[in-house]
């Protein structure tokens, strides 16, 4: 099997002004990629969650670490639910099956309040 990767060759990201019910350091904007094998661009509208520069907030998610849940929702739950939609229909799923964006990265540090999130903007 073969295997396409890609380039990042350009980002344009901004940070969210109008925060709505999100407590995380929101950015989005648009990053594009180059494909090795067929040398074409493609532009991947994206929104990025950080944890924000906020001691309180800090001393919250130290407790609590609702970040990690979040991370495991992307990575591990979502594509656990695709499976599970594609064995009891037969077909494979697509994002448009369920309200929710495409995740293009999710990461956290289980050790300290360190988690990024990395999802197809839907308001583009």
């Amino acid at each position: 099997s073969s295997t396409t990767s890609s380039t990042v060759s350009a980002v344009n990201i901004t940070a969210v002004q109008v925060k709505l019910g999100f407590l995380s350091a929101a950015f989005h904007g648009h990053v594009s990629l180059t494909s090795s094998e067929q040398d074409n661009l493609i532009d991947l509208p994206v929104f990025i969650k950080l944890i924000p520069d906020d001691d309180n907030f800090l001393a919250m998610l130290q407790n609590l670490r609702f970040d990690v849940h979040e991370v495991r929702f992307y990575d591990s739950l979502l594509p656990d639910l695709h499976e599970f939609i594609r064995l009891r229909r037969g077909s494979q799923p697509s994002y448009s099956d369920l309200p929710v964006p495409i995740p293009y990265h999710a990461d956290v540090d289980l050790l300290r309040p360190e988690s990024v999130i990395v999802l197809r903007d839907l308001s583009i």
